[in-house]
């Protein structure tokens, strides 16, 4: 705003000023002029005349009809052409040209413009995430393609966006004004009064983004307190600064989310996207197993109203009526809150002192609350909602003819019973800007209806796939109705008890001194036995608490203490989690009651029986311990060696784990490897890593049992003491100071043996003084990283998080002809170039089709479902921060918890059983659900059965899909899996 008002008042002032001169000018020069002349006629001149003559002689026109007769006249005259025509009226046109030129129309006002109900987009706008909002916000699904949208930017267009102002389908769509909307100026040019609604886009760095975000909504609250505003925050501690924030996704709790739900289930953020963003999917493609692809990548989120003829149904049988009636899968349900509050109306008064009894209670209907993945025994109720994963509605997917004719012959059927009342399906839809295919794409949403009719929901159950074809003569059976008796089976989850060959699994060597190590092995045996038995005196005879534990030997105590093992919570299973340890115990006991305990084995015990498995506890006992017995103090120093060699439960920042004994080398094997960039938000990630149901799962295949230990290389030591004391508390976690780019320091940190291998980057970084060019120089540190890692290790997961996501092209392969250049990454997706010239399809490599690459442009996409559905939020919410528990670390950092806490669900990435190998993707989707009570969601496609370069993420797949081998399912479950 300030900009343009300098810029009309610098015009109005030169323009006045070269007219000053100008005139000042003419106005001398003819009062000289009339002196020293005369007419040619003889007559002396008039002043008037001298003016005319004066003008027309500086315009270069002359007439003829006065012209100087005397010397002084011709001289005077020769002067004044080239001062005035020569030099000063060029010069000040000149420059009030350039004055002009800066009035530029991204400064104009469409105050006085006949636009109505247009869309604001404003803030920090680049042309990765501006493509990314307009594929989503002008998709089909939406029926809003005339809508137009107005974008505000402080910075004026680059070359790319000017490029795509001019684009045919966006030209009368698009109109970009630059200016800010903290200024009230700017915000009424773009005639906000008349505007739909407004998005403000993240700034380019993560630091001040909720400052700016927040400080904007208010300004834009202050002129149109009715009008929606959505963006997304960086962090959940700013959730009640600003209330009125719609569809915000809290952007940090996110990243971390992803990467540690993409550690769960590989492809879990590729899954996620899929189902939140709208793709633009080509016509043919030239490898087969994107054709699978491509269908999984055409689903969406939908929300409707629990139809009329679904109420009093089971949940099972809904949901297996509607994926095997047109593919759509039900995952959830909006279940509505209903508050009582009392009215301000009262009664009669009862007594003299004035005392009223309400005379009636208004309820209050709260937001819907989502539940995910409920239990199947549930009953569908009117007030409920559905949440359907489905194909997008202008693109469904029409498995035969026959289902076609069959929908066509119950139209008129269906339109006859009641209306089907539809809340919202992808969001509300304009009148105006809605046409009649757009409730046809409805009504195919909803086509499971003529197999739902007519009493015949429990007859669809039983029907195979087979039978999905040939169905036609008992569509109308009313009379086979089935009772499902499911056999609900429980998972529950057992604590994970660190053991001493996490980390190190190299094979007991034999050694001279074996007389020697045998006598510290039965001292050893006797001072821990000795005290277990103390212990248990002591426990029996009523003591309490840690106190009760301790034991003396020659002067010295060590104090013991119990139930303090650190990051690990209550499992929700009916046993407790010192009955799970007693239980391990005793199993540890009976094993080695007869054998001859090495070291290890003692000290591991001592552990297990004494500390509960917190390793952090004892080490810091022991090494807290002074005595002046020369044997106890013995026994000590072999437990801290024991430890320091063998393990690396402590937190340590600077590997002593390197050499073992006599300089060999001791190799880590199944570990995982994180290189970040930057530390901001890692202890986060981390502490959702050691999350109970998390750090239960199996994922390292090299270690015999246990969580998978954790080892962070950064280039520094990390600066901030929180950091250290919220991380060092979690249990198998090192911290390597060092740089991915030196061999040693790979190697330190075992890279070559690590199986699980994640790269970030840091969206932290300023990226406001990067030009369009330099954009790729924000994820410089991740691809360098990527590079190193690949040279030696080349089988384990790789995870990379891109800022720029473009850059996925610097990850391929180069005998993948998905990378290089432009041309060569259209030729291999087919895709239309007019829709891509600015931004190729990332989506559609090997790498992000694996799940090896995350990135936030989900964001984008998320804000503008949000803005047709608000309901979308809370499902995104759900499964990003509420699956596997993640929420139950935002207390630790006191970030507000965004997630419904009475909805439990579990995920998994399971394999395909044997016996289903060679069979259809709906016997196992029918199998699990009635049979394990496990919803799937999709499949983490095999890479050989389609010749694909890597394993992809197939979501959703159709019933007819054939498994192979190698296929895995993605699950979700009530109760850990």
């Amino acid at each position: 705003m300030m900009m343009m008002m300098i810029v009309i008042l610098e015009v109005t002032k030169y323009t006045f000023k070269a007219f000053i001169v100008v005139f000042s000018f003419i106005m001398v020069l003819a009062g000289f002029y009339m002196n020293v002349e005369v007419h040619p006629s003889g007559t002396p001149l008039q002043f008037h005349e001298t003016v005319y003559f004066l003008v027309i002689t500086l315009a270069t026109v002359g007439y003829g009809d006065i012209y100087p007769t005397t010397a002084l006249g011709q001289i005077t005259i020769t002067l004044a052409l080239t001062i005035g025509a020569g030099v000063l009226i060029p010069y000040h046109i000149s420059k009030l040209m350039e004055k002009l030129q800066q009035d530029s129309p991204f400064l104009r006002n469409l105050s006085s413009s006949s636009i109505t109900g247009h869309v604001i987009l404003c803030g920090d706008i680049t042309i990765s995430h501006l493509l990314d909002f307009l594929s989503e916000f002008y998709h089909e699904r939406y029926g809003k393609l005339k809508k137009e949208l107005v974008i505000l930017s402080p910075k004026a267009p680059d070359d790319r966006i000017k490029a795509l102002l001019l684009h045919p389908f966006y030209k009368n769509r698009l109109i970009y004004l630059k200016g800010s909307p903290l200024f009230e100026h700017d915000l009424q040019r773009t005639k906000i009064s008349k505007a739909d609604s407004v998005f403000i886009t993240l700034p380019s760095s993560w630091n001040s983004a909720d400052t700016d975000n927040i400080l904007c909504s208010y300004a834009v609250k202050s002129q149109y307190k009715n009008l929606k505003i959505f963006s997304h925050l960086i962090s959940s501690k700013n959730k009640n600064k600003s209330p009125f924030l719609k569809g915000s996704i809290y952007v940090e709790e996110f990243r971390c989310a992803m990467l540690a739900q993409s550690i769960v289930c590989p492809g879990y953020n590729i899954l996620f996207s899929n189902l939140f963003t709208s793709r633009t999917i080509p016509t043919m493609v030239s490898h087969k197993w994107l054709t699978e692809y491509y269908y999984g990548t055409n689903h969406s989120i939908y929300i409707i109203k629990v139809p009329e003829f679904l109420v009093g149904e089971q949940l099972t049988d809904v949901i297996l009526s509607m994926y095997f009636g047109n593919g759509s899968l039900l995952i959830g349900i909006m279940e509505p809150q209903i508050v009582v509050s009392v009215c301000s109306q009262q009664g009669p008064s009862l007594t003299s002192s004035g005392t009223y009894i309400p005379t009636s209670q208004k309820p209050t209907t709260l937001p819907p609350k989502f539940h995910l993945n409920p239990p199947q025994t549930t009953i569908l109720t009117i007030d409920m909602q559905l949440v359907l994963i489905s194909h997008t509605v202008n693109l469904t997917s029409k498995h035969s003819s026959r289902a076609e004719k069959r929908q066509q012959q119950k139209q008129q059927e269906i339109q006859k019973r009641k209306k089907i009342q539809i809340n919202s399906i992808g969001g509300e839809y304009d009148d105006e800007n809605t046409d009649d295919t757009d409730f046809q794409s409805m009504n195919e949403v909803l086509n499971f209806n003529s197999n739902l009719t007519n009493n015949n929901l429990n007859n669809s159950l039983t029907n195979n796939n087979n039978n999905l074809n040939n169905n036609d003569d008992d569509y109308n059976n009313n009379n086979f109705i089935i009772k499902i008796y499911k056999k609900i089976n429980q998972f529950f989850n057992k604590l994970a008890v660190p053991d001493l060959e996490l980390l190190i699994n190299e094979v007991e060597q034999q050694n001279n001194q074996e007389t020697k190590d045998q006598a510290m092995n039965e001292s050893l045996k006797t001072f821990i036995v000795s005290n277990k038995s103390k212990n248990k005196d002591n426990n029996g005879s009523g003591g309490n608490g840690s106190g009760g534990n301790g034991f003396s030997r020659g002067g010295s105590s060590m104090n013991f203490r119990n139930n303090s093992m650190t990051g690990f919570g209550s499992l929700s299973s009916p046993q407790s989690i010192d009955e799970n340890l007693d239980q391990s115990i005793m199993e540890f006991n009976r094993e080695h009651e007869e054998e001859e305990l090495t070291s290890k084995e003692l000290i591991k015990s001592l552990c297990l029986s004494e500390y509960n498995g917190d390793w952090i506890a004892l080490l810091s006992d022991i090494s807290s311990q002074k005595t002046s017995n020369p044997k106890t103090e013995e026994i000590l120093e072999r437990i801290r060696l024991v430890i320091d060699k063998h393990s690396l439960m402590t937190f340590t920042t600077h590997g002593k784990f390197g050499k073992g004994k006599k300089g060999s080398k001791n190799s880590m094997k199944g570990h995982m490897l994180i290189i970040c960039k930057s530390l901001r938000g890692l202890d986060l990630f981390l502490h959702h890593l050691r999350l109970p149901y998390i750090s239960s799962i199996k994922t390292n295949t090299m270690a015999k049992s246990g969580v998978q230990p954790i080892v962070v290389l950064y280039k520094d030591e990390p600066q901030d003491e929180s950091w250290f004391s919220t991380v060092k508390t979690l249990p198998l976690i090192a911290f390597i100071k060092g740089s991915s780019s030196n061999n040693v320091d790979l190697d330190k940190c075992g890279a070559k043996n690590a199986e699980t291998i994640i790269i970030t980057s840091d969206p932290y970084y300023d990226q406001s003084n990067l030009s369009s060019a330099q954009e790729n120089l924000v994820d410089s540190f991740t691809l360098m990283s990527y590079v190193d890692v690949i040279k030696v290790n080349r089988i384990a997961k790789i995870t990379v998080e891109l800022v720029h996501e473009p850059n996925i092209r610097f990850l391929e392969d180069k005998k993948i002809q998905a990378c290089g250049s432009n041309k060569r990454f259209h030729t291999y997706l087919q895709a239309n170039q007019e829709k891509t010239f600015l931004k190729p399809e990332f989506f559609s490599t090997p790498h992000y089709a694996s799940g090896g690459v995350i990135t936030f442009t989900v964001l984008d996409s998320l804000t503008c479902q949000a803005h047709n559905n608000h309901l979308i939020k809370d499902v995104a919410h759900e499964l990003a921060f509420g699956v596997n528990g993640l929420s139950q670390s935002y207390s630790t950092f006191g970030l507000s918890s965004c997630v419904n806490q009475d909805s439990k669900c579990f995920s998994r990435l399971i394999g395909i059983p044997a016996m289903f190998h060679g069979r259809s993707y709906g016997e196992v989707l029918k199998y699990f659900l009635q049979q394990k009570n496990l919803l799937v969601l999709g499949l983490y496609r095999s890479k050989i059965p389609m010749s694909a370069p890597v394993d992809y993420i197939y979501t959703c797949p159709p019933p007819t899909c054939i498994l192979h081998e190698g296929d895995q399912a993605y699950v979700l479950s009530n109760s850990p899996i």
